[in-house]
């Protein structure tokens, strides 16, 4: 009997195990399957299998689950024969097990479907969010063909092959027979899928269409993987004339088309395929190709790319370099792109909202080759600067109503420019994101320069891209284009061409009644300073700047959660906030400054006062404050309360660093020092860890300020006692040489906690406070 009890006992235990894993791999499956969805959109090469995978997982839980359940019901069913139960027994028990169960897995399912298979797919998602969060490469061929180029003599040659293969479409043909065409296999729960959607198996593409004018040929599939529809082709092929249109009704470009041809079987399996879809074979000569294909075996976050001239000349020098090594006949088996240029699109990517402006961006690249060969007979720099963000700025102006999430308005503009990089010269924002994010500053530097687009246009030509568009601007107009850039990072006033979703990252004054406190701001970049209109009631706030090249604006966000210019442009702002058109009209108002210089970096300083107390602060002193906090000068600094008690707890074990070498000097032991020291500092450790999780959502600033010297210190002490809100004398001292007087006051509306000390030597006197406010 102890036997069946024990193994009774197992049996629960084991199936609330299976209820347990059953329920999480339901939940897991129908996120693998939701996020199958946003790989698809995103290209990342894995949405095929993560589906699969998804409902492998999904089918196999609920199966085992439903199992699980039967199972319960003939254990029931076995014991009630077992221990005669009667009909009424039977149908307590149902009542009693069966309903709660039922209510707990419905339950259960709600909070998977609404709670918890989102945060799962959220979580499974990071890579691919990452993707959509960072800049996403729309011209990614040609800078991993130049990474080649640069490293040909580092690389293993087995690297450089497979990309090579990838890169110049060594997986892509042409035929009118597609039934080879790799398609993703049905679940096959004897075999489960391999984590890779692709294969090395060529793709080929059958289908063509011609746009209206002529201007681009559509080459697709409608088999396999990477099928699109007749009717998606279409779409597209419009798509394209509608850009060209654009292009020269907005920028005055005309398209134009030169063929270039490359490889001769591939033109021939080419014309093969026009002709199967009735169009005229020599219509290569005069129209684009457009290739919806995927030519990554491993997929690819790239949506669209561009290969023109450079793509050729630089593919060209690396398969020469091959042909060097390994013979001409290794380096022909490479070389099948039937011609140069062409566009190539990813099919996952046809549907997405972001595909007109990503193709507008590769179409940019064209038209600048097309403007250096036209202007200066060559192809050009291909700085990142503009060599990226030039057609970013040309797409954003040729297309209209387009989706506010579009990938150059919401990733470069939005997060790889507002987000992480305000603070960083223009020109290095770019870099640092492979050229993408400076579009904002190419707008405004189109709306205030003379002859701007062909001075962006010739800019892309040259190297030291900023310098060429300072020096064609001229200092008056660049001083403008970086003024507007700092405020427009605000207002997001661009016409529908851009569109502000985030602010950009910014400093704050970490106290309300008295501070100064220095910046410090990068060649040709923007800062932020923000303050609430609520916090600084009755305050005087001035902006002054301490170069030629830093101007600040005034920016003030409405109620209506909108944001204006107040003041643009000035080197010296003074802001009295008791004014009743401040307060009623505005919740929040910034300090937009910009520096213009492309070599010096220079410094700003914004100072707030309250208007009670605006006469005792003076601008200069002789209050040495050092003699009371070691480097204490006149303004503010911040501590960082994120490393505060880690040093602390460093100093703690340094500690028990000095018992060692006590130890090792005297040769003594120390054990008993050492455990009493260990067992003390651990409880300390521990309340410090503790603390630390909660003051480090605090900020705390330290305030140095001269007094007026027409002030004594009693007289000094009451009017600051009573101008400086509610706050208690805590502490006073005084001697021949100096005074001491602290005061503890808390805003309740600005929530921060204050502690003044106002502190005499040697007849000078001067003010201390200590802000501490929450993040």
């Amino acid at each position: 009997m102890k036997f069946i009890v024990n193994k009774e006992r197992w049996i629960r235990i084991f199936r609330v195990l299976l209820y347990g894993l059953t329920g999480t791999g339901t939940i897991v499956g129908a996120s693998l399957i939701k996020n199958g969805g946003l790989s698809a959109a995103y290209a990342d090469g894995t949405y095929a299998a993560k589906t699969q995978n998804g409902e492998v997982i999904f089918f196999t839980s609920l199966i085992i689950l439903v199992v699980n359940i039967l199972w319960g019901i003939l254990r029931w069913f076995l014991r009630g024969q077992r221990e005669k139960w009667s009909a009424k027994q039977i149908i307590g028990k149902l009542i009693g097990g069966g309903v709660w169960r039922a209510l707990a897995f419905i339950l259960l399912g709600v909070l998977a479907l609404f709670v918890v298979t989102p945060k799962i797919s959220e979580l499974i998602s990071k890579n691919v969010l990452e993707q959509i969060f960072e800049p996403i490469s729309l011209h990614e061929n040609y800078d991993r063909l130049k990474y080649i180029d640069e490293h040909f003599n580092e690389l293993d040659f087995s690297e450089i092959q497979d990309e090579i293969k990838e890169l110049l479409f060594n997986r892509i043909s042409f035929d009118t027979d597609a039934s080879n065409n790799i398609a993703t296999k049905k679940v096959d729960f004897r075999n489960l899928p391999s984590a890779n959607a692709y294969s090395n198996t060529v793709t080929t593409l059958n289908k063509a269409q011609l746009s209206a004018n002529g201007n681009f040929v559509i080459f697709y599939t409608d088999v396999g993987d990477d099928k699109i529809s007749d009717e998606e082709a279409t779409k597209l092929a419009k798509m394209l004339e509608d850009i060209i249109v654009g292009y020269k009704s907005n920028l005055g470009f005309d398209y134009k088309y030169e063929y270039y041809a490359n490889n001769g079987l591939s033109a021939i399996n080419i014309a093969a395929v026009l002709y199967a879809n009735n169009i005229d074979v020599d219509i290569l000569n005069t129209a684009m190709p457009v290739y919806v294909v995927n030519p990554y075996k491993n997929g690819s976050s790239t949506l669209a790319s561009y290969a023109g001239k450079r793509f050729k000349e630089l593919g060209a020098n690396i398969l020469i370099k091959i042909g060097a090594l390994f013979g001409e006949e290794t380096a022909a088996l490479y070389n099948t792109t039937p011609s140069y240029p062409f566009i190539n699109i990813l099919p996952t990517n046809v549907s997405s909202e972001s595909l007109a402006i990503v193709t507008a961006h590769e179409l940019g690249h064209h038209y600048a080759t097309n403007y250096n060969y036209d202007h200066f007979g060559d192809i050009g720099s291909d700085d990142d600067f503009v060599d990226e963000t030039g057609p970013n700025w040309m797409a954003i102006n040729v297309l209209k109503d387009q989706p506010i999430d579009n990938l150059i308005n919401q990733n470069h503009y939005n997060y790889s420019y507002l987000y992480k990089s305000t603070y960083l010269p223009i020109d290095q924002v770019a870099s640092d994101f492979l050229g993408y994010p400076a579009v904002a500053f190419l707008e405004n530097y189109y709306d205030v320069v003379p002859n701007s687009r062909d001075i962006i246009m010739q800019a892309i030509y040259n190297g030291d891209a900023l310098r060429y568009l300072y020096q064609a601007a001229g200092e008056e107009n660049f001083t403008d284009v970086m003024n507007l850039l700092a405020e427009k990072n605000l207002t997001g006033d661009y016409n529908g061409k851009l569109a502000n979703t985030i602010l950009p990252h910014g400093d704050t004054l970490h106290c309300i009644d008295v501070c100064s406190k220095q910046f410090y701001a990068l060649p040709a970049s923007t800062d932020y300073v923000y303050f609430a209109t609520t916090e600084y009631q009755n305050d005087k706030i001035i902006f002054e700047s301490e170069s030629e090249n830093i101007h600040g604006s005034l920016v003030g966000k409405k109620l209506d959660g909108s944001w204006e210019v107040i003041e643009s442009k000035q080197y010296n702002i003074e802001l009295k906030i008791r004014a009743a058109n401040i307060l009623n009209d505005y919740e929040v108002l910034a300090f937009a400054i910009s520096n213009s210089s492309l070599d010096d970096s220079g410094n700003y300083k914004i100072s707030s006062v309250a208007e009670e107390i605006e006469n005792i602060i003076a601008t200069a002193g002789k209050f040495d404050f050092s003699k009371m906090w070691q480097g204490l000068e006149n303004g503010c600094f911040e501590i960082n309360t994120d490393s505060l008690l880690d040093n602390f707890i460093n100093l703690l074990d340094f500690g028990h660093d000095f018992i060692n070498v006590l130890e090792l000097y005297t040769s003594e032991s120390m054990s008993d020092l050492r455990n009493y020291y260990d067992s003390s500092t651990s409880e300390i450790k521990g309340s410090v860890a503790e603390t630390k999780a909660e003051l480090t959502k605090y900020q705390i600033s330290i305030c140095a300020e001269y007094v007026n010297k027409d002030y004594d210190f009693d007289t000094l002490k009451a009017r600051l006692q009573s101008a400086m809100g509610y706050n208690i004398n805590v502490y006073n001292e005084q001697d021949d040489d100096y005074k001491v007087s602290v005061f503890i006051g808390f805003d309740l509306l600005a929530r921060i906690g204050k502690i003044y000390s106002i502190i005499m030597m040697d007849d000078e006197i001067g003010l201390v406070t200590i802000n501490v406010a929450e993040k």
